[in-house]
């Protein structure tokens, strides 16, 4: 999947969520996601031959530029958890700051921590939250979004594949509320998402420089 796919992919679960029986296009999607090979191709690529890495300077020239010999930015969300300290925004910010409050089973997802308190998003990486975590989408979701800060596409460079908003608006999309008021959401969409913010954050792990290092 290539940059403009994974674009389209984001797009299609926003606009087919609404629907709660999963349509056959998102069937597809899910299916072909978790089967795709690309990921052990790109790890069978030897030494990136026609790739350099992604570095916040060669990032910054490009998207001045419009030129780049890099194939796009991104970093798994397993660095990112294990790196606090090289985050791109503070890692006690209240996930509910910037994500919406999503329901599943009648349940605000991601809301509070074991002990009760709000969540941040330090808590939502580390799966220190009460509740249900459908499709396991918490651990991908922050770390697309700490993507999204670090290896904006401003210019023309292949940075990241989607902006902070997109990621935002995509989990929020997940939120449906039914005739009652009370709000349900698709468990089937919360596994698409988490699948097509994994492929993206794996994508480029191997040719991104790690911030601070």
């Amino acid at each position: 999947m290539n940059q403009d796919e994974l674009h389209n992919s984001l797009r299609e679960q926003v606009a087919n969520v609404q629907d709660p029986v999963p349509s056959t296009r998102r069937r597809r999607l899910i299916r072909g996601v978790a089967a795709s090979p690309l990921l052990m191709t790109i790890a069978s690529r030897p030494a990136w031959a026609n790739s350099t890495m992604c570095t916040p300077s060669a990032l910054a020239s490009a998207n001045l530029s419009g030129q780049h010999d890099f194939e796009g930015c991104g970093i798994s969300a397993g660095w990112w958890k294990n790196n606090e300290a090289r985050w791109p925004i503070v890692p006690t910010t209240p996930f509910h700051s910037i994500f919406g409050r999503v329901k599943f089973n009648d349940q605000v997802i991601y809301e509070k921590t074991q002990g009760g308190a709000p969540t941040t998003l330090s808590d939502v990486i580390n799966r220190r939250f009460s509740g249900d975590n459908p499709g396991n989408l918490a651990f991908p979701l922050i770390g697309a979004y700490l993507n999204a800060l670090s290896f904006p596409s401003n210019g023309g460079a292949p940075g990241y594949p989607y902006t902070p908003e997109e990621i935002v608006a995509a989990f929020n999309s997940l939120h449906q509320p039914n005739p009652q008021g009370r709000g349900k959401a698709n468990a089937s969409a919360f596994e698409s998402l988490k699948d097509t913010l994994d492929e993206a954050n794996n994508l480029y792990d191997a040719i991104t420089a790690k911030p601070g290092f």
